[in-house]
């Protein structure tokens, strides 16, 4: 009799649990759409940016990757698309979802190098002892021992990274924590946040945009 009552136990707790999942996914659904109109943005409840950007790396790491309530659309002439995005690193009690909010811009006539940058780590600093990637500037050591810099073309990208879009991503390195750029388009990504704060996170992109498209 007792291990029935612990086991209807523990099912009432999953049950619980799965239930609070599932209200506090409908209720973030509920506030991506609400600020959606306030922005002049579409409301989509998924769309597959693994897909949708196939050569970019920060859509590539993980597995069970989702992007669910995703608003899309323009300002003026930069193509928007902006909400949540997560995947998942390791297996089992090993695993870890990580979650974030996306910002990405695509606008004609841009021609970026592929870069890639994220916060730097203790472990950054074995892996350039192994020959590890890492574009560093030695006239800035605030932004190089911030962020990794990645990238194929060396000298493209350095062209890119100027010391005002140095300053600027050392400024906002709270706000961003990784960053990408191929082409036309630059992905921000930042902790996930409340929706409500997206139109100041559109803002900071679109601010950085104009830095690089100008």
């Amino acid at each position: 009799m007792e291990i029935l009552v612990f086991i209807g136990f523990m099912v009432a707790i999953i049950a619980a649990s799965v239930a609070g999942a599932r209200y506090a996914a409908r209720k973030r659904a509920e506030a991506w759409m609400a600020v959606a109109p306030r922005m002049e943005l579409t409301y989509h409840s998924e769309i597959q940016l693994a897909s949708a950007y196939p050569g970019f790396k920060s859509f590539s790491l993980g597995h069970s990757r989702r992007s669910p309530n995703l608003l899309q659309g323009a300002s003026g002439s930069v193509r928007v698309m902006l909400g949540d995005y997560q995947y998942t690193t390791g297996s089992g009690k090993n695993s870890h979802t990580h979650t974030h909010t996306v910002c990405i811009l695509e606008r004609d006539g841009l021609d970026l190098p592929h870069c890639f940058m994220r916060p730097q780590s203790f472990l950054d600093a074995l892996g350039k002892v192994f020959g590890g990637q890492d574009i560093d500037f030695a006239e800035d050591p605030d932004f190089s021992k911030t962020f990794v810099l990645q990238g194929e073309d060396e000298g493209a990208i350095r062209s890119r990274f100027d010391r005002p879009s140095r300053d600027w991503l050392v400024a906002h390195k709270d706000q961003f924590v990784r960053f990408e750029a191929k082409g036309t388009t630059i992905a921000f990504f930042a902790p996930r946040m409340k929706p409500e704060l997206a139109p100041k996170v559109l803002d900071a992109a679109l601010d950085f945009l104009m830095r690089w498209a100008g």
